[in-house]
């Protein structure tokens, strides 16, 4: 029998650290992600999972496991498939009925994306794996991740959603986030992947947001959802950036390195790597040749990327 599965991509257009602490952040699903074949081809000896992932097609990481012990029997780099195992053992926690005994397993996942743009190959793995186990994604990811969810939170939802934790618990509303200037944002991958976990346990270790950052940023997030006007949304932009450059004591990507950008500039998610937001009255090929000019190449347009119910 064979099974399929699909999560999405994600961005976090806003939020990004203080999510953790209880503000509310925006976050949008993509038109890309990755898909999970599950094949249990019958009663075996071995009690085996022979894992595949690929991206783009191409294979870039096997393993095979056993599910007695968990044990690695081999794999094509021990740390990625030592994590592998620990989301599996969580999984297997939650549904202690799902790998059958002496039933050998095929997984194969595709990522439709780059791996190093940070589109949330990781959360994608745990709702397909939630989605095949039967389980609560959020009760795996919190057994596996310190982050906030929010990545989750886009990985199974049909269009963009405002993402908050009360507490320990998520809060997931929908949100109408299609601007009706959608094709003055444009997202640009900086080049490098950033250390996201590194990221948080950092922020979680030197912990300088307080009550106010967490409901400015939220107040912000409101306000990406509400505005009308170009200049309003890059205004709104341009002050989430200055609270969070606060929060973490760093100088805007603006500031750093697209100083003379006719617009505005936002980091996503963890700062320093992965993809930035750049809003601009501007036309394409004014966008395209600026940043090719600073050496970036790879420029999606926010219609081709962001996925809608």
């Amino acid at each position: 029998m064979i099974q399929e599965f699909f999560a999405n991509g994600k961005l976090l257009i806003s939020g990004e650290y203080l999510v953790l602490h209880g503000a509310r952040a925006l976050v949008v699903p993509l038109t890309l992600g990755q898909q999970m074949q599950v094949e249990s081809p019958g009663e075996a000896q071995g009690s085996l999972i022979h894992w595949q992932a690929s991206a783009r097609d191409q294979v870039w990481f096997t393993a095979v496991i056993s599910t007695v012990g968990w044990e690695l029997i081999s794999s094509s780099d021990k740390e990625i498939a030592g994590r592998l195992i620990e989301i599996l053992k969580a999984v297997d926690t939650l549904n202690n009925k799902l790998f059958e005994p002496r039933l050998n397993y095929r997984i194969k996942t595709n990522t439709q994306f780059n791996m190093n743009w940070g589109f949330g190959s990781s959360s994608a793995l745990i709702a397909n794996l939630a989605r095949w186990a039967g389980i609560d994604p959020f009760l795996l990811y919190f057994r596996v991740s310190e982050g906030s969810g929010a990545d989750l939170a886009a990985a199974i939802s049909r269009g963009p959603v405002v993402y908050s934790l009360n507490g320990s618990q998520p809060v997931i509303t929908n949100a109408d986030f299609k601007p009706s200037f959608q094709d003055k944002i444009w997202f640009v991958y900086r080049g490098h992947k950033q250390n996201t976990a590194g990221n948080l346990t950092a922020f979680h270790g030197e912990g300088k947001s307080s009550t106010y950052d967490v409901e400015a940023i939220s107040l912000l997030t409101d306000s990406m959802l509400k505005v009308t006007l170009l200049a309003d949304f890059e205004a709104v932009v341009r002050d989430h950036e200055r609270m969070i450059s606060g929060v973490l004591g760093k100088k805007r990507i603006k500031e750093v390195l697209f100083d003379d950008f006719e617009g505005e500039v936002k980091s996503l998610g963890a700062w320093g790597g992965d993809f930035i937001m750049a809003v601009t009255s501007r036309q394409e090929d004014y966008v395209r040749a600026y940043f090719a000019g600073k050496g970036l190449q790879v420029i999606i347009p926010f219609d081709t990327l962001v996925k809608y119910d």
